[in-house]
């Protein structure tokens, strides 16, 4: 039974490899697609993402009826969960593969469009890691996963040179708007690869030695930026919330797209929560995005139409949108005014406490 087993433990390192290797062939593909603007290779990548999804759900049935069949502990237990994870992983290279594929036929649309030389190193630099972490895998080399792990700043640096490249052509009229958005996608998705691949890797840790690096990780605080009109009042709100509730977790700050003047209905109702914020200075988004900071989340706390003035911000960060009230357009008596202005401020502190609590 025992044999059996190892065969089957093969038999399952084999499926992940082969679905590597086609994920793979996707990815260059996709990138030749673009690069070359081939409308032939674009539709083959779209064809083949079924594929991918037909070995991502065989190998998890394969996995979860090992597991049932023979109860595996300690080595072989932690590689068969640890191949459901990275298996996981190369699906969504293949369905982000399948979506720069998707871009790049878009892009083609819009001639003549210059395909900035990163994008071309991102790529070579991608293939490089999916090789090394496939390989990683199969000798389980814990040493050469860890290696994996330190290159993907290289490629959030790249992504963040090539994003402000890119902005700088669409700016000067050198590339048209639409085309422009479309690659930064493109690049993001690229970037978002190699975060997968990163992924991989810590999983191949975790499988060689029980270290779980993921968690390690999660000791750096998260960066948030909370972004409205004037930030004079709801982000400002919501940055001494997030800090207060949960400093030890999130590092949070605030912008304006039109920087004012602190709002002194925000500073009173604030002080009574026991916060102070009379010292606060208001600040630009755009200075934020000069600065070239990365955030984990930028959530904008603005009405719709204002949120979709604020910039897209390099660097991999989930965007979210809540709707509060603007308090700089409240009117009535000074009681009036500060009741209003209290009701947005619970609201806007219940909703950052949803937040802690969710992760999201």
């Amino acid at each position: 039974m025992e044999r059996k087993f190892d065969e089957e433990l093969n038999e399952l390192k084999k499926k992940i490899l082969e679905m590597a290797s086609l994920v793979n062939d996707i990815i260059e593909k996709a990138v030749r697609a673009l690069i070359e603007k081939n409308e032939e290779l674009a539709n083959q990548v779209e064809k083949t993402d079924e594929e991918v999804d037909n070995f991502e759900n065989e190998i998890d049935q394969f996995c979860l009826e090992l597991l049932a069949r023979y109860q595996p502990a300690a080595i072989d237990l932690r590689f068969i969960t640890s191949i459901m994870k990275i298996n996981n992983d190369v699906e969504r290279i293949g369905d982000l593969a399948t979506t720069i594929a998707h871009k790049a036929k878009i892009i083609m649309k819009h001639q003549p469009v210059e395909i900035p030389q990163n994008i071309i190193k991102i790529h070579n630099d991608i293939k490089e890691m999916l090789k090394d972490v496939i390989n990683s895998l199969i000798e389980k080399n814990e040493n050469k996963a860890k290696e994996i792990c330190q290159r993907d700043k290289k490629i959030d640096e790249m992504y963040v040179e090539t994003f402000r490249q890119i902005l700088d052509l669409i700016i000067n009229g050198n590339l048209n708007v639409k085309a422009g958005i479309e690659l930064i996608l493109t690049i993001k998705y690229l970037e978002r690869i190699a975060d997968h691949i990163t992924n991989i890797a810590e999983d191949v840790v975790y499988l060689v030695s029980g270290e779980s690096i993921k968690h390690k990780k999660e000791l750096n605080k998260e960066r948030v930026l909370f972004v409205c009109v004037h930030n004079s009042a709801r982000s400002q709100m919501a940055e001494a919330y997030l800090n207060h509730f949960a400093g030890d977790r999130f590092f949070a700050e605030s912008a304006g797209i039109e920087p004012g003047i602190l709002n002194p209905y925000v500073i009173k109702v604030m002080k009574e929560d026991g916060i102070d914020i009379s010292k606060n200075k208001t600040k630009s988004v755009f200075d934020f995005y000069k600065q070239g900071k990365l955030y984990s989340y930028v959530i904008t706390v603005c009405e719709q139409e204002a949120a979709e003035k604020c910039p897209i911000f390099p660097g991999g960060g989930k965007r979210l949108h809540w709707s509060f009230p603007d308090p700089s357009k409240f009117t009535g008596t000074e009681e009036e005014i500060l009741e209003k202005v209290r009701k947005v401020r619970d609201e806007i502190k219940e909703k950052i406490k949803e937040f802690i609590n969710k992760g999201i």
